[in-house]
């Protein structure tokens, strides 16, 4: 059996105004290493509210798809109610609570999994199209030889409180080091057909306190770039990326777009070891 890894991402989230359409949110995450992964996915909109968020997500709703050669995209699981099951309509309360981690309000979504390595996306909607702020979560909860290799968001960066907000939990808690990229992408979706991209994402990378580690405009200005894959530099001049080395610890990624521009961008975190 393979050993566990060492410093690695425990949880990856994404605050972000849901829109409807192609506006929604949008969070893919990759399965990798041997095994099965536990994890609880959560969908979080009126429990922001006493966190000083504004305008929340009133009854947020999720779904999670994987995509595979023979069916191609296929809906693994969705949720409105987190205490129940949409699948069976039986009450999952208990072990959801059992993971220490349940919503805090009833209206909020949740999805219990268990994967095996491979790609998977969680979309996070508006009950009855209704729109506002919300925060789509991934929780590893059972370490392992299997981990979060990389995730990413899709949705609409406002201004203000509607910026995209990224969290990255490392763990263990312990000695170590993990090497990370984040990168902010907005010109290279035009080849996926989305007409609304932001043009000139730019990116913030803070500790736990939030203090700034590194900020990036344009990619190849960032003092750490030749330490940064080939394959993971964006295509875009425009768009933003930074390559770190982080301990165990929450880190948070600030997508906005250069002087107060607006649009449909990806935040991505990949996992390098």
């Amino acid at each position: 059996m393979a050993p566990p890894p060492g410093v690695h991402p425990v949880n990856v989230s994404t605050r972000l105004n849901v829109l409807t359409g192609d506006n929604v949110a949008i969070a893919g995450f990759i399965v990798g290493g041997t095994g099965t992964k536990n994890v609880l996915i959560r969908g979080i909109g009126p429990s922001l509210t006493p966190l000083g968020v504004p305008g929340v997500l009133a009854d947020p709703v999720l779904a999670l798809h994987t995509n595979t050669t023979q069916d191609g995209d296929v809906i693994i699981a969705t949720n409105d109610n987190w205490k129940i099951n949409a699948q069976n309509g039986e009450s999952q309360q208990a072990a959801i609570a059992a993971t220490g981690i349940p919503p805090a309000n009833d209206a909020e979504a949740a999805i219990l999994a268990h994967l095996n390595p491979g790609s998977y996306t969680a979309v996070l909607s508006g009950k009855n199209n209704s729109t506002g702020n919300s925060l789509v979560e991934v929780y590893d909860l059972n370490g392992g030889s299997a981990l979060l290799s990389n995730a990413s968001t899709r949705g609409f960066v406002g201004t203000g409180d509607q910026v995209m907000i990224s969290g990255l939990i490392l763990g263990p808690a312990a000695s170590g080091n993990a090497t990370v990229v984040v990168r902010a992408i907005g010109p290279a979706l035009g080849q996926f057909g989305i007409s609304d991209f932001l043009e000139d994402p730019t990116l913030e990378l803070r500790d736990g306190n939030g203090g700034l580690i590194a900020g990036n405009d344009d990619w190849q200005r960032d003092t750490h770039v030749s330490q940064m894959p080939t394959n993971l530099r964006p295509a875009n001049s425009k768009e933003s990326a930074l390559s770190r080395v982080l301990a165990s610890g929450n880190y948070t990624a600030i997508v906005r777009g250069k002087n107060n521009t607006t649009g449909v961008a990806l935040v991505e975190v990949y996992y390098l070891r």
